[in-house]
C-alpha cells in the first residue's frame, strides 16, 4: 500500500512540473521585442546614405552625380539625386534631377522603386537656317530637356567592401516621359538648312515635343551614416 502511494505521489508531481515549464517558456516568449522578432537581419540599414554614381560618368553626357537616401524604415526610403552635366566633345553642359520612392524586399538585398527624372542639357551650335526669305548661320544654344518617370529594380552588395557601411548599388530602370527641343537665339519661324539624322544627333535642334520610351542601367556607391534601423 505504501508502494502504491508513492507511486501516486509522484505520477501527481510530473503534469504540474511541465505545466510550469510551459508557463515559464510562454513568459519568456512574451516578454521579447516586437521589432525583434520580426526584424530583418539580411542587412544593416542605415537611417541616412550618401552615394556618388560611377554610372554618371560614362553616359553619352557625362557628369558628376550624388545623391542622399533617407531610410524611413526597414523597407521603404526616400532617394534624391542631382548631376552636373558635362561634355568635352561638343560644347555642352547641364543637369539631371532624380526622386524615387523604394521600397527593400523581405530577406533580400533587392529593391524595387518609382522614379522621377528631370533632365536638361544646353549646347553650343552653329547651323545655317532657313528665315523664309533668305539662309543665314546662327551660332545659338540648342536645349534639349527629357522629363520622365520609371520603374525600377536593382540590388544592394557589400561583395566589393567587406563592410555594412560601404554597399555598392546596379539598378535598371524603364519608363516614358515628354522629350523637347528648342533653341536659344534663332528667329521664330526659323527651320535648319540640311538637318542631320542619325541615332545620337546632338547637332539638330529644331523645336519639337515627342513622348519617348527610356531604359537605363545605373551604378552607385553608398555610405552608410547615423543609427541603424534594425
Amino acid at each position: 500500500m505504501f508502494w502504491t502511494s508513492s507511486s501516486l505521489a509522484q505520477s501527481y508531481d510530473e503534469p504540474v512540473k511541465a505545466k510550469d515549464t510551459l508557463q515559464t517558456n510562454i513568459l519568456s516568449y512574451e516578454s521579447l521585442p516586437v521589432d525583434s522578432l520580426e526584424a530583418d537581419e539580411y542587412l544593416t540599414v542605415y537611417r541616412h546614405y550618401i552615394t556618388t554614381s560611377l554610372s554618371a560618368l560614362i553616359n553619352y553626357t557625362p557628369g558628376i552625380q550624388f545623391g542622399y537616401e533617407l531610410s524611413l524604415s526597414q523597407r521603404f526610403a526616400l532617394v534624391a539625386d542631382a548631376g552636373y552635366l558635362m561634355s568635352t566633345r561638343q560644347p555642352r553642359n547641364g543637369y539631371r534631377l532624380k526622386g524615387e520612392l523604394r521600397y527593400y524586399l523581405k530577406n533580400s538585398n533587392f529593391f524595387l522603386g518609382i522614379e522621377g527624372v528631370k533632365k536638361e542639357t544646353r549646347t553650343d551650335a552653329s547651323d545655317w537656317w532657313d528665315l523664309g526669305t533668305h539662309e543665314q548661320r546662327f551660332d545659338y544654344k540648342g536645349v534639349r530637356q527629357f522629363n520622365y518617370v520609371a520603374y525600377k529594380t536593382g540590388f544592394i552588395t557589400d561583395f566589393f567592401f567587406n563592410s555594412d557601411r560601404f554597399l555598392l548599388e546596379v539598378a535598371s530602370s524603364l519608363g516614358a516621359g515628354k522629350y523637347t527641343v528648342s533653341t536659344v537665339g534663332i528667329p521664330e519661324g526659323a527651320t535648319i538648312v540640311n538637318p542631320r539624322f542619325f541615332f545620337f544627333n546632338s547637332r539638330n535642334f529644331e523645336e519639337s515635343k515627342t513622348d519617348q520610351l527610356v531604359a537605363s542601367i545605373s551604378v552607385k556607391i553608398k555610405f552608410g551614416l547615423g543609427k541603424t534601423l534594425n
